[in-house]
């Protein structure tokens, strides 16, 4: 109970106090507001007005992070962003679902895991339980199902790995 009245005060605090806020500026008082509600944010982070955080208590961002206009993140479990990992306009990060097996359509959890220097395009879906390497990126409007390794690059519904990415430290 008192989670849902948690989850309900920080939507009512960030649509008075976040939502209006100019797009590139008071990235630190947004994340302010995510802290006092849970958050943990690790060093200088970047969110930006219209973005949605269902539960600021299962977010957690590194520095240099960023979480785009018209992101929905629900986070009913864990979701975690590495540094300088962009999740750009309108992606969803989804960690629930429901078992459809049963009649009951249990509720099951999944965290997702974002690493380093990934890069979630728009309007791209991450499915409950996805881990995204260092440096993957799931390109528009993909259905991301399955993990990205590092390196890698994703397009499509359902995601296929299309091809590595370039390592530009290796071509010096």
């Amino acid at each position: 109970m008192f989670s849902k009245v948690r989850r309900s005060l920080f939507a009512i605090i960030w649509f008075c106090f976040a939502r209006w806020n100019p797009r590139g500026t008071l990235f630190f008082w947004r994340s302010f507001l995510l802290k006092l509600f849970g958050a943990k944010i690790i060093g200088s982070v970047n969110v930006y007005p219209s973005a949605k955080i269902w539960d600021p208590k299962n977010l957690t961002m590194f520095n240099g992070s960023c979480i785009d206009n018209g992101v929905f993140v629900y986070n009913v479990a864990m979701v975690s962003i590495g540094e300088r990992s962009i999740i750009s306009r309108d992606a969803k990060l989804c960690t629930a679902t429901h078992d459809y097996n049963v009649n009951s359509f249990d509720l099951k959890t999944k965290p997702i895991n974002i690493m380093n220097d990934a890069w979630i395009c728009m309007d791209v879906f991450v499915a409950p339980g996805v881990n995204i390497g260092s440096f993957g990126v799931a390109l528009a409007r993909s259905v991301i199902l399955n993990d990205i390794s590092n390196y890698e690059v994703y397009l499509g519904n359902p995601a296929k790995f299309v091809r590595k990415r370039k390592d530009i430290n290796t071509q010096l």
